[in-house]
C-alpha cells in the first residue's frame, strides 16, 4: 500500500482515485477549487495540506501547461525527494519542477470524462516512464496494480503515440460529429451509424488498419464520390476534408 497525493480533480482524477482506493492505496486529493458537482471517495483539501503529509507518490493530475507551476509550488510544501510524477501524454518528464530528484509519467491511454461510467483500469494500456531506477520500480509497481498491459516509454516514444492517440481517438470524434450533423440534416438517427462504427473499432486487432480499407475512395469509384461531393456543396470544409482523406486513402494503397 502507498500513500498517494493525488493534485488535480479533472477528469482523469475523477477515474484513478477510486481505483487507487479500491487497490487499497490511502489516497488524497488536493485542489485549488472544490468540486461540488461530483462525488468524491475522499475529501478534496488545499494544497496547505501537503505540509502535514509525507507521501510515497505524488500524481499530477492537472493540465499540461500546469505542471511546471504546480510542481514549482510543490516545491515549497513538499520534501525535494518525493516521487512526483504527472499523468500527460504529451508532456516531457523534464517539465515537473528539477528540484524534485525524484520525477516520472504515468499516462493511461484512454480518454475520460466526469460522471461517466467509472473506468475499468485492468484493460487499459498505461505508459509510464522513471528519472531513476528507483522511481522507475515505484510508478510500475502501481500502474501494474492498475493495469495487465503496461508499456514502459521514453519522452519521445510517449509523445509519439500522444500524436497517434490524436489521429485515432480525438480526431474519430470529430468525424463522428460530422456524421451526426450530416444525419441530422435530413432527419436521420445518428445511432443508424452505430452498428457500422462498433464494426469497424472491433475489426482493428493490431494489423496494419490499411489492410481493412473499403470505400469508395479504395475502390476508386469516382462516381459515388462525385455524388458525395455534390451533397457535401453546402459543407465546403467537409467537401475539403472529403478530398483530402480520398487522396490520402488513394495514395495509401497504391504503395
Amino acid at each position: 500500500m502507498q500513500k498517494i497525493v493525488v493534485v488535480g480533480n479533472g477528469n482523469l482524477a475523477w477515474h484513478l482515485v477510486p481505483a487507487l482506493k479500491r487497490l487499497k492505496h490511502e489516497v488524497v486529493v488536493v485542489s485549488r477549487h472544490p468540486d461540488p458537482e461530483f462525488e468524491w471517495p475522499v475529501e478534496l483539501e488545499r494544497y496547505e495540506y501537503l505540509t502535514q503529509l509525507r507521501p510515497t507518490l505524488v500524481l499530477l493530475a492537472v493540465p499540461d501547461g500546469e505542471i511546471p507551476a504546480v510542481s514549482n509550488l510543490l516545491t515549497t510544501l513538499l520534501p525535494l525527494t518525493t516521487p512526483v510524477v504527472h499523468l500527460s501524454g504529451a508532456t516531457g518528464m523534464k517539465k515537473i519542477d528539477a528540484q524534485f530528484t525524484n520525477r516520472g509519467v504515468m499516462w493511461p491511454i484512454r480518454s475520460m470524462l466526469k460522471g461517466q461510467r467509472p473506468t475499468t483500469w485492468r484493460d487499459m494500456p498505461i505508459a509510464y516512464q522513471g528519472s531513476n531506477p528507483e522511481t522507475l520500480a515505484l510508478v510500475q509497481s502501481v500502474v501494474e496494480d492498475l493495469s495487465w498491459t503496461t508499456y514502459p516509454l521514453n519522452s519521445q516514444q510517449r509523445g509519439q503515440l500522444h500524436l497517434a492517440a490524436v489521429f485515432s481517438n480525438n480526431f474519430v470524434t470529430w468525424l463522428y460529429q460530422i456524421s451526426y450533423e450530416l444525419c441530422a440534416e435530413k432527419g436521420i438517427p445518428f445511432s443508424t451509424l452505430l452498428p457500422i462504427i462498433r464494426n469497424t473499432a472491433n475489426r482493428q486487432k493490431g494489423d496494419e488498419p490499411r489492410l481493412f480499407q473499403t470505400g469508395a475512395a479504395a475502390r476508386k469509384d469516382k462516381v459515388t464520390m462525385e455524388k458525395h461531393l455534390k451533397l457535401l456543396n453546402g459543407h465546403p470544409e467537409f467537401a475539403r476534408l472529403y478530398r483530402l482523406l480520398s487522396h490520402l486513402i488513394q495514395e495509401g494503397l497504391a504503395n
